[in-house]
């Protein structure tokens, strides 16, 4: 053993000092293993019959969705807004002109006073028609007819309303015109509203009595609390006049019911005179309800 030692070192000091030839010995390690890149794959191109590909979402997109969803409706585009329809004429007006064939449309009036009647009490309303047609109020009262109510007939005497559509005439009273702009008559001592169906002077106003072939008439003069303020209802009235029909409607002051005219109290009447437009030609309706 002690022999081969200095042998071992004897070659491997010639071993080191000796020339390099050409041959390696090489010791093989294994080469970590790699994939091929992968050649790319065009995308076909959009063909006519099949829309062009939208990218693939990442998993964030496909995931993610707003916190509120709009509704469908506010998608779409604004419709163009319709007409709006016309606003519906007051009920209780629409339904008793109907009642007594009257069509609002129709009318030629602006102003209309609406007498609805139960027994012998009544609401009393004034209407002025828009530009749009529709009727609006402008005031509202209680008020009284005849004693014995509303009726399509009318005789001298019979303490009836007459039903129906009658201009308003002028006004008259003993109190101070409230409206300079409407017609007004004074009362003097010696104005008489004849009511004899005899007389050639049936349902007028006469003042004086040089002609008197009457013998019925109502002295305006000595009525200060009614005719303090009253409105001539055109009724049986003019040249349409018929002996025995009933004369003296009027629409004047008072809180109950009457012969035959139609009472509210006088500060309604005095705001329904100041709102009066003889321009506007005024109208009375009055029925039952």
């Amino acid at each position: 053993m002690k022999r081969l030692i200095p042998l071992l070192l004897s070659f491997l000091l010639l071993t080191a000092c000796a020339p390099r030839t050409d041959t390696v010995i090489l010791i093989a390690t294994p080469e970590p293993q790699t994939t091929p890149a992968r050649a790319a794959t065009p995308s076909p191109l959009p063909t006519a019959a099949s829309p062009e590909a939208s990218p693939v979402p990442t998993p964030a997109q496909a995931t993610f969705a707003p916190t509120a969803s709009v509704p469908q409706e506010s998608l779409a585009p604004a419709a163009s807004p319709e007409p709006a329809a016309p606003s519906e004429q007051p009920p209780l007006l629409d339904r008793l002109a109907k009642e007594r064939g009257v069509s609002l449309d129709g009318l030629s009036c602006e102003q209309l006073v609406l007498v609805a009647a139960s027994g012998s009490s009544c609401r009393l309303y004034a209407y002025e028609r828009g530009s749009d047609g529709i009727w609006s109020k402008v005031l509202g009262t209680s008020g009284h007819v005849g004693k014995n109510g509303v009726a399509d007939s009318k005789r001298e005497g019979d303490k009836k309303t007459p039903a129906g559509l009658y201009a308003l005439g002028f006004a008259f009273g003993h109190d101070e015109n409230p409206n300079p702009d409407y017609p007004f008559r004074a009362i003097t001592q010696d104005s008489y509203w004849v009511d004899d169906p005899d007389s050639r002077y049936y349902n007028q106003w006469v003042e004086g009595a040089t002609d008197k072939d009457w013998s019925s008439a109502e002295n305006l003069g000595r009525i200060k609390t009614e005719y303090a303020l009253a409105v001539v209802v055109e009724y049986n009235y003019g040249s349409s006049t018929v002996a025995g029909k009933g004369s003296a409607i009027f629409l004047h002051v008072g809180s109950e019911s009457t012969s035959g005219c139609i009472s509210i109290p006088k500060s309604d009447l005095k705001s329904l005179l100041k709102w009066l437009d003889d321009s506007k030609s005024p109208h009375i309706l009055i029925a039952s309800e």
